[in-house]
């Protein structure tokens, strides 16, 4: 007995104080190396030495979307088992659409929790595996990034909300208001943040682009030019404080509050291992409104490096070396469809709206009137099953399915259609569909787009697909037990949470089923 004792607390000593997820929202692999030669040596190019850097780490599954994304970052789960299939969808249940973090209450008002995502997290099984002394917290700009990371059982969430005076959280956690949250909302945002507008932080002959206005950029007011310098007093006026998250000081917001949340909270000095997330938000918002070749993107993580440079020394100063950072992102991002038009290469607006009204249209020709379609959700098609019962129509379901399959994959943009029962015609196309569907959740209908095909505006970035340029995404972990070293193999997102269970000695998330286990040390 004293001698499992002695081998329990050797285990324990060798866990760091706290493990920091940090999510960059809408990062494509291929950034670290576009931007490298321009990032200092502690931002960056510190997780990519001194850490393991992962170079071949993609997403497993369709729709790659930011809620799906963090849910299966810190399950180790897809949505097929975590049942996060997208950041909203159509609820047979409740027959209506639905938002992956709100849930209904009695009142009709709803309450933002992880009450939707079905399995548990690495931060819940921390707190089960060690007791609730461990902490866990998560923040980011957006609501989503924050609550599914930390876990059905997280002691706070907070995201940042402009119109309601800066960050915010839900009654859901038991430090949902804390006088040092209301200290830090206090101050003047713009003033601190905004007012010196967003100017190039280096010379402009560095950045890659040679111009910095084209015309599938989205500007801040309708009007205006997309180029630099933004003054943004302008748009401060007309969007308020929200406008931080669109540009890169909303990163550097997060990161200051997120210094707040360690300090106010005591995370890693009692001894017991804790859990923080921080999900990066101001990279996706950025990236939607100009686009992947972008100056403003460029720019934008020239100034996420030196913000990172700041966190890890801040680690380092306050966890005194006794602590495991990771860094990866939820999804990628597609090149903008009209600007690879413009190069020649084969891209295209895939039209859901339309699709759905022809659709409908096509199967009240086949079998009668009726309305066939409840919704068209994230490239989903929820029909009617309530006709199926219907004694006055007697549609068998398989023959509405038939006929809507093949008329789906006849129209423009769609590759294949996933059906649970059939459509085995690419077997990585429906493989990576399967994982993410959720049957309670998920439609009757998939469409799968063909190559750079989206539903996104024609400005800025799009994503969701299951191609390389959404799904492959970076991932380094760095910190105490960890020797830096560069990782070739392949792994799949939910890869990181079984490895990271076994090197703290915790057990699985309840969702966890097909992995490698990553050597970290």
């Amino acid at each position: 007995m004293i001698a499992l004792m002695d081998q329990l607390y050797a285990q324990a000593s060798e866990r760091p104080k706290i493990v920091v997820g940090i999510v960059v929202d809408q990062m494509r692999f291929d950034y670290l190396q576009r931007f490298k030669a321009h990032f200092t040596e502690g931002g960056f190019k510190r997780l990519m030495n001194e850490g393991v850097n992962f170079t071949s780490m993609h997403y497993n599954y369709k729709p790659t979307m930011t809620a799906a994304g963090h849910a299966s970052i810190f399950t180790g789960a897809t949505p097929s088992m975590h049942g996060v299939v997208g950041n909203g969808w159509y609820s047979r249940k409740e027959k209506s659409e639905v938002y992956c973090v709100k849930f209904p209450t009695e009142d009709g008002v709803g309450i933002y929790s992880p009450q939707r995502m079905k399995t548990n997290t690495l931060a819940d099984e921390i707190k089960l595996s060690l007791g609730d002394r461990s902490k866990s917290f998560g923040i980011s700009l957006k609501d989503r990034g924050a609550i599914l990371p930390a876990g059905h059982m997280a002691d706070g969430a907070y995201w940042f909300e402009g119109e309601q005076g800066g960050f915010v959280s839900s009654e859901y956690y038991a430090q949902a208001e804390a006088d040092w949250v209301e200290a830090f909302n206090a101050q003047n945002f713009y003033k601190n943040y905004l007012a010196d507008g967003w100017k190039l932080l280096r010379p402009q002959e560095i950045y890659h682009t040679l111009d910095d206005h084209r015309d599938y950029e989205r500007p801040f007011l309708k009007g205006e030019r997309t180029a630099f310098p933004y003054a943004l007093k302008s748009a401060h006026k007309v969007k308020g404080d929200d406008l931080i998250k669109s540009t890169p000081f909303g990163n550097q917001l997060l990161a200051d509050f997120a210094k707040e949340v360690i300090l106010n909270n005591s995370l890693g000095e009692d001894g017991q291992l804790d859990f923080f997330s921080i999900s990066f938000s101001s990279t996706d918002y950025i990236g939607h409104q100009f686009g992947v070749q972008s100056t403003e993107i460029m720019d934008t993580y020239l100034r996420l490096d030196e913000t990172l440079a700041d966190l890890l020394s801040f680690f380092d100063e306050q966890f005194e070396g006794e602590y495991v950072v990771f860094l990866t992102a939820d999804h990628g991002a597609s090149e903008n469809r009209n600007h690879l038009i413009k190069k020649g290469i084969p891209a295209g607006y895939l039209d859901r709206r339309t699709i759905e009204k022809q659709l409908e249209t096509h199967l009240d020709e086949v079998f009668g009137e009726a309305d066939w379609i409840l919704s068209s959700n994230n490239l989903n098609i929820y029909l009617n099953s309530a006709l199926f019962a219907s004694a006055e129509k007697q549609i068998e379901r398989d023959d509405v399915i038939g006929a809507a399959y093949y008329f789906l994959k006849d129209q423009e943009g769609v590759l294949d259609v996933y059906v649970p029962e059939f459509g085995q015609a690419d077997q990585f196309l429906m493989e990576a569909s399967a994982r993410g569907f959720y049957p309670k959740e998920s439609g009757d209908l998939v469409l799968i787009e063909q190559t750079n095909w989206n539903a996104y505006p024609e400005t800025g970035s799009g994503h969701s697909s299951l191609y390389a340029y959404d799904t492959h995404v970076p991932f380094m972990i760095m910190g105490k037990g960890i020797a830096g070293r560069q990782e070739d193999q392949p792994y799949v997102i939910t890869d990181i949470v079984p490895s990271l269970a076994k090197f703290l000695g915790t057990s699985l998330p309840d969702g966890v089923r097909d992995y490698q286990t990553m050597e970290l040390k």
